[in-house]
C-alpha cells in the first residue's frame, strides 16, 4: 500500500463515520491498537513511579525541585518540577516535552517556557528525553564510537528494539505516561486541568502523548516533527495519523514560525482529517487550531519556542484550563544556569547510578523474554517438519511471491558490448510488481559451466566486479543484477563506518529507511521485494532458450546474501546459494550497542522478526541444496574472527546432516577479496561437476 492508497482508505474510514457516538467507538478501537504501532508497553507498577527530590532551587516566583523518577525499574528520568510560590489552591499543570536539544530540559527556551508558565500559576514538569540532557545512553564509548546526544542517539536507540517488535516511541511514550503518573500524584496540582506543550521533536511527542493518555486535557504542539519520532512498526506517516486522531475532541494547537513551512504530514495528511473529526464530534471549531503561524518573529524561519511562540501557548492553555485571568504576556525571565538545574552530580544518570538500566539493557532483557529459541531436530522426519513450519513463517514474514503468482517476465536486451572472450548484454526487465530492474548478462564465448550464476550485491551490479570478472573468465555465464534500491541511484556504502559517525539526521538516509519501514508495514519487507527481483531475473533468464530448464546458482553480497538464501529456499530452479559478507545474526544487532550503522541499517526494518526467526533459519531452509556462507560479518561490520559455533549454526549443520547432505553446508573464511572470488568459483564448480 503506498501513501495514496493509505490516504484513500483513511478518507473512506473517516467519511463513513456518522455521528459522535460512532467516532468515539472508532477511537476506542484505534486506542486498543496502539501496541501494534509502537510495541507493548512495560508493566505499570507501581502506579506512582518511584521518585526522589535531589535538590531545590528557591526563587521569588517559584521553587524548582530537581527530580529523578523511574519510568521503568532502575531506568531513571531526570526532571525539573516548577512550583509557583504563594499557592492558595490546587494549580493547573503542564507537562513539557523537549525537542532535540543536547542539554534537554535545561535548554534556554525550554527553561524560559517553564518559568513563563510558572509565572502564570501553572505547576510545570519538564523532563529529559532518553538520549538527551542527563540521560545519554552511550557513556562508556569505544574509541571512535562516540554517539552524540539527541538525533544521533535516537537513531542508535531506535533500531535494535524494532527487531523485537518495539520502537523508540515505546520508550518515549512510556516516559511521558509515567511522567504524567508522577505529575498528577502531586498534591499541588488539579488533575482535571493538565496540559502538554512541546517543540520540534517535543511538539511531535506532545501530540502523541496526548493521543495515548486522556488525562491530557489540552495540547500545544510547536513545529512538530522528528525522524525517529515518526517510526512505527507499521510504517512512517500513516500510523501517526491514526494516533493523533485520538486527540479530538480535546483542544489542539499546532503552531509554526512565521516563515516556517508546516510539515507535509501535518499540512496534507493530518490537518484535513482532524478538522473532519472535530466537526463529526460536534465541538466548537475553535478547539482545533492547526498549522497557524506565530507572528512577531520578523517573518524569518524559526523552529524554536521563542517568546512569540510561548505567548501563543500561554493564551491557548489559559483558555482551556480556566486560567485566562493570568493573561497572555510573558514577564521578565531570569534563568538559572544549566549547572544549577542538573539533577545529577556527574552530569549523567548512568554515571551517578552505575547499576541503572539503559535502553540497551532493557532491550536485552526483552530479547531474552520474547526471542524464539529452537532446538536442533533429532531425526530426518523432525527436520523436514521443522523446515515446513519455518518455510510458512518465512513466506509470511518476507512476503515471498511464488512463481505461480508472478506475471510472465518482461524485458529485453537494450545494448550489447562485444569482448575478445564473449559479450555483455545490458538488460532492462520488470519486477513482479512492475518496478524497473537493470542487469548485465556476461556471456562467455566458450561456456565451461552449463548453469548460469546470478550475482546480487547490496551495492549494485558494478560493485563485485572482481568476482564477476573471475567467474566470467572461468567460463560461467553471469547475470549481475541491480535489485531495487541498490546501485548508483540509491544510498549505499561499502566502507566501514561506526555507529557514532554520520548518525545525525540526514534526509537521504531517513528517506531510504522510511521506504524500508513502509514496505514492512505494507506486509512485504524490502528484503522480500528484493528477493522477488532475484527470482524475476531468474524468470527472465529461464525464458531464454539456451537456459531453459537449467536453473541457476545465486550469489548474494552483504544483505544480498539474504536474497540468495530466500531465493534458494523458495525456488526449485536455484541449484546453490552463496551468502558473502552477510550478517551472521540479527540477534547480534541487539546484543552489540556499538553496531556499524551504515553497513547494517537495512537489516533492522523487520518488525518483530526475532520473535520468529534469525538468519541461520534462512540458511537452514536452503537444505539440502549446497550453501556457502562466506566471510560472515558481525554487528560492527567486521569479518567474524572465527567460524561461528553458535547454537543456531549448529542447528543448520544438523538439518543438513539429517537430510543426508552433511557436506553441502559450509561456513568459511577467505582472506583477501581475490581469494574470496576464487573460493566462490571453486564452490560452484564443485556443486555442478
Amino acid at each position: 500500500m503506498n501513501i495514496k492508497d493509505h490516504e484513500l482508505a483513511w478518507q473512506k474510514q473517516v467519511n463513513d463515520l456518522s455521528g459522535a457516538a460512532k467516532v468515539r467507538a472508532w477511537q476506542r478501537t484505534l486506542r486498543a491498537g496502539i501496541p501494534a504501532l509502537v510495541g507493548e508497553f512495560p508493566e505499570r507498577k507501581p502506579a506512582i513511579p518511584p521518585a526522589k527530590v535531589m535538590g531545590r532551587i528557591k526563587r521569588p516566583d517559584c521553587v524548582i525541585e530537581k527530580i529523578i523518577f523511574e519510568s521503568q525499574p532502575r531506568f531513571y528520568v531526570t526532571a525539573s518540577l516548577y512550583l509557583p510560590q504563594n499557592r492558595s489552591k490546587r494549580c493547573p499543570a503542564v507537562l513539557i516535552t523537549c525537542g532535540h536539544s543536547a542539554n534537554g530540559k535545561n535548554y534556554k527556551h525550554y527553561h524560559a517556557c517553564s518559568l513563563g508558565l510558572v509565572q502564570k500559576g501553572y505547576v510545570v514538569l519538564i523532563y529529559d528525553p532518553v538520549g538527551q540532557g542527563e540521560r545519554s545512553q552511550f557513556i562508556q564509548g569505544r574509541e571512535n564510537w562516540a554517539v552524540n546526544a539527541t538525533v544521533s542517539q535516537h537513531n542508535a536507540i531506535a533500531r535494535p528494539p524494532f527487531l523485537l517488535g518495539r520502537t523508540l516511541l515505546n520508550f518515549r511514550l512510556w516516559d511521558g505516561i509515567r511522567a504524567l503518573d508522577y505529575l498528577v500524584s502531586r498534591p499541588e496540582i488539579d488533575p482535571d486541568r493538565v496540559g502538554i506543550v512541546g517543540n520540534s521533536g517535543g511538539g511531535e511527542m506532545a501530540q502523541l502523548i496526548a493521543a495515548v493518555d486522556e488525562r491530557i486535557r489540552v495540547c500545544a504542539s510547536c513545529s512538530p516533527g522528528g525522524s525517529c519520532e515518526s517510526i512505527y512498526l507499521t510504517g512512517v506517516y500513516w500510523p501517526r495519523v491514526r494516533l493523533v486522531s485520538l486527540i479530538p475532541p480535546r483542544p489542539l494547537l499546532i503552531l509554526y514560525g512565521a516563515a516556517e513551512r508546516p510539515g507535509v504530514a501535518t499540512k496534507d495528511f493530518i490537518a484535513p482529517y482532524l478538522r473532519c473529526l472535530y466537526k463529526k464530534l460536534g465541538v466548537d471549531p475553535s478547539v482545533y487550531a492547526g498549522a497557524i503561524r506565530a507572528e512577531g518573529v520578523e517573518d524569518r524561519y524559526t523552529h524554536d519556542i521563542e517568546r512569540p511562540h510561548r505567548e501563543h501557548v500561554y493564551a491557548w492553555l489559559n483558555r482551556w484550563l480556566g486560567n485566562e485571568a493570568a493573561g497572555r504576556g510573558e514577564g521578565r525571565i531570569q534563568p538559572e544556569s544549566e549547572e544549577r538545574l542538573c539533577c545529577t552530580t556527574r552530569g549523567q544518570v548512568l554515571l551517578d547510578f552505575p547499576s541503572s538500566e539503559s535502553t540497551h539493557t532493557l532491550t536485552m532483557a526483552y530479547l531474552r523474554r520474547v526471542a524464539v529459541h529452537r532446538r536442533a531436530p533429532r531425526s530426518g522426519r523432525a527436520a523436514k517438519a521443522a523446515l515446513a513450519d519455518m518455510r510458512a513463517v518465512v513466506r509470511n514474514t518476507f512476503g515471498i511471491v511464488t512463481a505461480s503468482s508472478r506475471r510472465p517476465p518482461e524485458g529485453g536486451v537494450k545494448e550489447e558490448v562485444f569482448l575478445d572472450n564473449g559479450r555483455i548484454e545490458k538488460i532492462v526487465l520488470t519486477g513482479d510488481d512492475g518496478v524497473t530492474l537493470r542487469a548485465l548478462l556476461h556471456l562467455p564465448r566458450r561456456p565451461a559451466h552449463p548453469v548460469p550464476v546470478i550475482i546480487a550485491s547490496e551495492f549494485g551490479k558494478a560493485y563485485p566486479a572482481e568476482l564477476t570478472r573471475q567467474m566470467f573468465q572461468a567460463g560461467f555465464t553471469v547475470l549481475a543484477l541491480d535489485a531495487r534500491h541498490v546501485g548508483p541511484d540509491f544510498f549505499s556504502t561499502g566502507q566501514r563506518q561506526p555507529l557514532g559517525q554520520n548518525m545525525g539526521y540526514h534526509e537521504y538516509i531517513y528517506k531510504y529507511d522510511a521506504e524500508l519501514i513502509d514496505a514492512a508495514g505494507a506486509g512485504r519487507p524490502m528484503i522480500g521485494r528484493q528477493t522477488g527481483d532475484v527470482l524475476r531475473a531468474l524468470d527472465w533468464l529461464s525464458a531464454r532458450a539456451e537456459f531453459s530448464g537449467i536453473g541457476a546458482a545465486v550469489i548474494g553480497e552483504g544483505i544480498g546474501g539474504l536474497w540468495a538464501l530466500l531465493a534458494a529456499a523458495f525456488d526449485k530452479r536455484i541449484t546453490a546459494a552463496v551468502a558473502w559478507k552477510t550478517l551472521a545474526s540479527l540477534r547480534s544487532l541487539v546484543e552489540e550497542p556499538y553496531y556499524a550503522y551504515l553497513q547494517t541499517h537495512a537489516y533492522f526494518w523487520l518488525p518483530g522478526v526475532l520473535r520468529k526467526l534469525d538468519i541461520p533459519d534462512l540458511a537452514g531452509l536452503v537444505a539440502p541444496k549446497p550453501c556457502l556462507f562466506l566471510d560472515p560479518i558481525t554487528a560492527d561490520a567486521s569479518i567474524a574472527k572465527k567460524l561461528l559455533p553458535a547454537e543456531e549454526w549448529k542447528r543448520v549443520a544438523a538439518v543438513y546432516r539429517l537430510l543426508g547432505a552433511p557436506g553441502r553446508f559450509t561456513l568459511a573464511h577467505s582472506g583477501k577479496r581475490r581469494r574470496a572470488a576464487g573460493l566462490i568459483s571453486e564452490f560452484l564448480q564443485g556443486c555442478h561437476s
